[in-house]
């Protein structure tokens, strides 16, 4: 039996602002935000898209603003869109960026942030969707990135790992090893960096990753 997956609704949560140096006052009360919504849901069965894997996306984004030399504007929607981008796995499994965009815009409603920025957040998370391929501005090639930074860690095969078997809990797909080991190496094949970073960075564990998958699955067969 399926462990019930609670909701706090964003429109009742309350958050208190940390005094970050350096952080803007909108980072701070999002970054509370997500935090209170994992924190408040029975988020347990998410062995993969928990709050660790949010924090570790956030991270990234901060990584490559950084690297990126984006302004404050940009970084900022990209921190935003970091934090919110998985949140609607919370509410449902299937179409969770509809989802996470909506507890966006209701976050933003309470907040003084312009039209211009929601528009670009919500459009961040929107390209993080598997099926999305127009990633022709470089603030989407950032996000497309940090979204799949995992591919070039080397935690890589452990945290596929923790997606299997959160698939098998919500999407009722189980696979067997040499399933699982083919569908990783397919992913890494066909899904590239799109930004200098990602392939100066990130691109050779890549490689090692594809590889180590590779040889798995060979082995299976001896």
């Amino acid at each position: 039996q399926r462990s019930e997956v609670r909701i706090l609704s964003p429109r009742h949560s309350h958050f208190i602002l940390g005094k970050k140096s350096g952080v803007s006052d909108i980072l701070n009360l999002a970054k509370d935000y997500y935090e209170s919504i994992f924190n408040n849901s029975g988020w347990a069965p998410f062995s993969f898209h928990s709050v660790h894997h949010t924090r570790s996306v956030v991270e990234k984004a901060q990584e490559w603003a950084s690297a990126s030399n984006l302004n404050e504007q940009a970084s900022e929607a990209l921190l935003l869109a970091s934090m919110f981008h998985d949140l609607g796995y919370l509410s449902r499994y299937d179409d969770h960026e509809a989802e996470s965009i909506q507890m966006f815009s209701d976050f933003a409603e309470q907040h003084s942030l312009s039209i211009e920025q929601q528009e670009t957040v919500r459009r961040l998370i929107e390209c993080t969707r598997k099926t999305h391929s127009d990633f022709i501005d470089p603030l989407t090639k950032v996000m497309h990135d940090i979204d799949r930074a995992g591919m070039g860690m080397q935690d890589f095969i452990e945290q596929g790992l923790n997606l299997r078997k959160e698939w098998e809990f919500f999407k009722r797909l189980e696979t067997n090893d040499a399933e699982w080991f083919a569908f990783q190496i397919e992913y890494l094949k066909k899904t590239h960096f799109k930004t200098e970073h990602g392939l100066q960075n990130y691109n050779d564990q890549k490689e090692k990753n594809l590889q180590s998958l590779t040889d798995l699955l060979a082995n299976l067969a001896v």
